[in-house]
């Protein structure tokens, strides 16, 4: 088999064919799978070796080492990269096996789907070089899911950004809207 990797770090497989359909119209979904630190492009190559879909949003940071900087790609989601699979059809418990996957995002016994919207939102963002650019997509007014930290999952208002990476998220905690800082890199808008 062979497979084809586009700029966005996705793997489509059919055969000796490209798929470029999207994982939803191969019957698939997207489901979060946590790595071991520094281990998420090692982890998407592996698994698109096994014929997953994968998404590995990337930003851009910059490093200072012995007075020298540079500017690297490193994951956007430190530990984490999302994999489209559909659990009914495939082999989904090697991707806890797989080298470098500390585990696939589990409830009970089988694999947690990511809300839908969320990595398809993700990839709209997403420029032509696989850098994720979040912030065309956040506005204030515009209604936002928490990712990750203690209110993952919570929903809210988008009420200010501010130029250190940290947004101003309104939700409704016991009746009440509530102001909550939280870092930009754990809200993505709603579609």
């Amino acid at each position: 088999m062979s497979g084809h990797m586009d700029g966005l770090g996705f793997l489509s497989v059919s055969g000796d064919e490209i798929d470029e359909r999207s994982p939803s119209e191969r019957g698939g979904r997207w489901y979060a799978v946590q790595t071991y630190p520094h281990r998420e492009e090692a982890v998407e190559r592996h698994l698109s070796y096994q014929d997953f879909a994968t998404y590995l949003p990337r930003s851009l940071r910059t490093v200072r080492h012995a007075r020298r900087t540079a500017t690297k790609r490193v994951a956007y989601f430190d530990r984490y990269l999302f994999v489209s699979v559909d659990v009914d059809r495939q082999r989904w418990r090697c991707i806890n096996g797989t080298l470098g996957v500390k585990s696939l995002i589990m409830c009970g016994q089988r694999p947690l789907p990511v809300p839908i919207g969320i990595v398809e939102t993700l990839v709209s963002a997403t420029d032509e070089a696989g850098i994720l650019r979040s912030t065309s997509l956040l506005k204030p007014g515009s209604r936002v899911r928490v990712i990750a930290g203690s209110l993952m999952d919570r929903l809210g208002v988008l009420d200010s950004l501010d130029g250190r990476g940290a947004a101003s998220v309104l939700i409704a905690i016991m009746g009440r809207q509530v102001s909550v800082s939280i870092s930009r890199d754990h809200i993505v808008p709603l579609s």
